[in-house]
């Protein structure tokens, strides 16, 4: 071979080995230079107890330096191996040959505010263990953060707390145990990481009322009894069972009817999101008055009922089992031009014989004008002696 072929060979060959050089460094410079703060996910290539060596994409390993491995609980180095994939943070940005330093412990805090922002956002009901408490209310634990919930955003708290000095002992309570919570307020620079129950209760109501609908039948546990009904637990949200809807007869208090902790079964009768209330049926899944009311009715037999109404063509006259009868104008001893106002009022109880029954039409028609003076009058008496037999004992 010529020396000018030889030449040219060499010349060839240079600019090809200069590419592939050229190339590396392209390849390494066009890697976004980690910068201090970031949060970087890294694959572990090796561990040993001098130090942690991780892929994470740079131009360079990243090294979890020995002072921050013997800060590290021992059960959270154990849980790692090479290979895995954990979050880790830039303490620096590393210049020249400086090694890229990272922190795990950091790394896993970052990833946990980003986390617990990220449910501040989606609004998101979170389950976390209580794990201290102090004055202002409890502490719990989010990852590698903790969390605070005030005294007055825990209803628990508020429900079972008696007077001030019992609000240390109640808390004591909480300790170990799981919790339902919302974000409300997230600062980090101010280590500041705020969470409600109250929030998440309300959030977790809305989210059952809005799963049930206007006609649904459904189990509760009875947990409250109020002169005006009974509140049922539906699991997670109160309904109320209104007195008048407990049962078709007429009741004094709900107790005659259900107890606490008993189970009932009840029919959703009305939903109102806004003002987050749930209105409940017993009565409605119960035989109705009108189904059974020739066993309990015949015509021709004498009926004690009271006045629930008075209007100018007539009474309605209300019995113990719920059923509403018309005692029309004509059927009283109205003598003259008088109207039925003149004679009775709202809640008195009056003695009335059944004229006609149509359990179809949900109709019965009464009388007192064909109830006899003797019958009247033996009613009566009977009243009085039961009133005495009551007044004696």
């Amino acid at each position: 071979m010529s020396a000018l072929s030889t030449t040219e060979a060499t010349a060839k060959k240079k600019p090809a080995s200069t590419t592939r050089s050229l190339k590396r460094m392209l390849n390494e410079y066009s890697l976004e230079q980690p910068k201090r703060g970031q949060l970087l996910e890294g694959e572990i290539l090796h561990m040993d107890e001098s130090s942690v060596i991780l892929d994470v994409g740079a131009k360079r390993d990243a090294i979890v330096p020995r002072r921050e491995l013997e800060r590290i609980d021992e059960e959270h180095l154990q849980d790692m191996d090479v290979g895995d994939q954990v979050p880790v943070f830039v303490l620096r940005t590393p210049t020249s040959t400086e090694p890229l330093l990272v922190s795990l412990e950091k790394g896993r805090e970052k990833l946990d505010w980003d986390r617990a922002r990220e449910a501040l956002n989606a609004q998101e009901v979170l389950e976390l263990e209580v794990i201290d408490q102090n004055r202002g209310g409890l502490v719990v634990r989010f990852g590698k953060l903790r969390g605070f919930v005030p005294n007055s955003h825990i209803p628990k708290l508020r429900e079972k707390v008696r007077q001030e000095e019992d609000l240390f002992s109640l808390k004591e309570e909480f300790i170990g145990s799981k919790l339902l919570l919302k974000v409300l307020e997230i600062d980090r620079k101010k280590r500041k990481f705020v969470l409600s129950a109250k929030s998440a209760r309300a959030e977790a109501q809305r989210r059952i009322m809005q799963g049930l609908n206007v006609g649904q039948v459904i189990q509760g546990k009875v947990v409250n009894l109020v002169p005006y009904g009974a509140f049922v637990d539906l699991g997670g949200v109160d309904g109320l069972i209104h007195i008048s809807e407990l049962a078709w007869e007429r009741i004094k208090e709900p107790s005659a009817i259900v107890n606490l902790g008993d189970t009932v079964e009840v029919m959703v009768k009305s939903i109102d999101l806004e003002r987050e209330r749930i209105g409940l049926s017993r009565k409605a899944l119960m035989p109705g008055p009108w189904e059974s009311v020739y066993d309990r009715y015949q015509v021709g037999s004498l009926v004690e009922g009271t006045i629930a109404n008075i209007c100018n063509f007539g009474i309605f006259v209300k019995f113990p089992d719920g059923i509403e009868a018309l005692l029309h104008k004509s059927e009283l001893d109205i003598i003259g031009p008088g109207v039925p106002q003149d004679l009775y009022q709202r809640g008195d109880t009056i003695l009335v014989r059944v004229l006609s029954i149509d359990p179809v039409k949900k109709r019965m028609s009464l009388s007192v004008r064909q109830v006899t003076y003797e019958e009247q009058v033996d009613w009566m008496e009977g009243k009085k002696e039961t009133a005495g037999i009551k007044g004696s004992s």
